[in-house]
């Protein structure tokens, strides 16, 4: 009998992945995703280590199941943990890529990325987009953690509008020397978009945490969402910088602050409950472009 747990994964050690942070493991892992589009296998395995990658992870065609029960091939990523498992991404481009029409059924669980110069993950349209325990621990300037972008199967006319049924579940954005893109950025979705017990935390750059463009039906919940105050050199007396000089760049500094922590943009019934906002510097919601039916409540 087969082994649910293992017989299905192809475990990036079994590659020729080291995990040792130093290690080119580019290779490896793009074996690894390629062998779930042709093989026996439906999980890519990531054993606790830091993975190395240099260039973008290409993902394969994901492919719906038909009414004659023919096809149907979904994929995913899946780690030990989202502080034990990760990709330490040293491009400017994405982490993790689809250059298909679609992105169908796929799952983000347990690990990191670190993309301190680039992207995290990027989809085209696709049912069933799903994040779980799924860490950006360093994001490039002005990039996004997670960018899904529905519109691009506009490219195809027989391949459908948007994505929907995407789902973000205890993920974090976060650095620790400040955040320096956007956490997630999600475009023409037209229902079932959710994030729950998510972290979007220490913004230190003028950009939203969370975009929601050309989007119905998102609702946010037991999310924390922060900026970071910015930094200016301490006083200094006794060569003449003193308090009220610090002060003062501190708060010029800070007012330079002007994007919404979530923005949304032509976007429509969403909700943001129970959630924590702190340091919003200057608006914790920017509501844009005839965006409706918003409801804020129980926000601390």
């Amino acid at each position: 009998m087969a082994n649910l747990f293992t017989d299905y994964r192809a475990n990036v050690m079994d590659f020729g992945a080291v995990g040792n942070g130093t290690a080119d493991d580019t290779n490896a892992i793009q074996k690894a995703i390629d062998a779930c589009a042709t093989g026996p296998y439906t999980t890519v395995y990531l054993p606790r280590g830091r993975y190395k990658i240099t260039k973008t992870l290409v993902l394969p065609l994901q492919v719906r199941p038909n009414t004659s029960g023919t096809q149907g091939t979904g994929i995913k990523m899946i780690g030990d943990g989202m502080y034990d498992s990760g990709l330490i991404y040293t491009g400017t481009n994405y982490a993790i890529y689809s250059d298909k029409d679609i992105a169908e059924s796929i799952l983000f669980q347990d690990f990191y990325i670190n993309h301190a110069k680039g992207g995290g993950i990027y989809l085209p349209q696709g049912a069933h987009q799903m994040f779980e325990r799924f860490f950006s621990s360093a994001c490039g300037i002005g990039k996004y953690g997670v960018y899904i972008q529905g519109m691009r199967s506009q490219e195809n006319s027989t391949a459908g509008y948007g994505s929907y049924m995407v789902s973000f579940r205890n993920c974090r954005f976060w650095q620790e020397t400040g955040y320096l893109g956007t956490g997630v950025r999600i475009e023409d979705i037209p229902l079932c978009i959710t994030f729950d017990n998510c972290f979007f935390s220490r913004s230190v750059r003028n950009f939203s945490h969370l975009e929601l463009v050309n989007c119905y039906g998102a609702h946010i919940t037991a999310c924390a969402f922060e900026r970071t105050e910015q930094q200016v050199p301490p006083a200094d007396p006794a060569n003449g910088r003193t308090e009220e000089m610090v002060k003062k760049e501190a708060i010029a500094s800070n007012n330079v602050m002007k994007a919404p922590l979530i923005k949304l943009d032509n976007s429509h019934s969403v909700s943001i409950l129970e959630s924590h906002a702190e340091a919003t510097y200057e608006t914790f919601v920017g509501i844009y472009n005839h965006s409706s039916d918003v409801l804020i409540d129980a926000v601390a």
